[in-house]
């Protein structure tokens, strides 16, 4: 599986535990999280990956009146879902620039739609 993450774009630094059942791995700057992508690459070894966690440098906004991270560094926008976590980012970023690093959760059975799991408000 190690082999399969690291030979998608931009994937660098693969360290797979089998016995923890996770796989961490960092993106280059400026490459796109493709959830279909590595949920295909753990496939095909026979894993179901059930959500993919990630850390971004993001920007909090609302897209078709829906909340939405755009994520920094690629401009990518991810859908997120509401959450007690996303209620308090909005309350700390209350009058500051809506930047902050977060750390969000992606679903099995989601694209692109991710849960706030923790956060870091910044003036980035």
């Amino acid at each position: 599986m190690q082999r399969a993450l690291s030979r998608l774009d931009g994937v660098t630094d693969v360290a797979v535990s089998l016995r923890k059942a996770e796989a961490e791995f960092s993106l280059k700057p400026g490459t796109r999280l493709n959830v279909e992508a590595i949920r295909h690459a753990i496939r095909s070894y026979g894993f179901t990956p059930t959500w993919l966690e990630f850390t971004a440098r993001a920007e909090l906004m609302a897209r078709e009146g829906r909340p939405t991270l755009k994520l920094l560094d690629t401009g990518q926008l991810i859908r997120l879902v509401e959450n007690s976590q996303l209620d308090a980012l909005r309350k700390a970023l209350a009058g500051r620039a809506p930047k902050a690093v977060i750390t969000a959760v992606i679903p099995e059975g989601e694209q692109e739609a991710a849960a706030i799991k923790s956060y870091a408000a910044t003036d980035m």
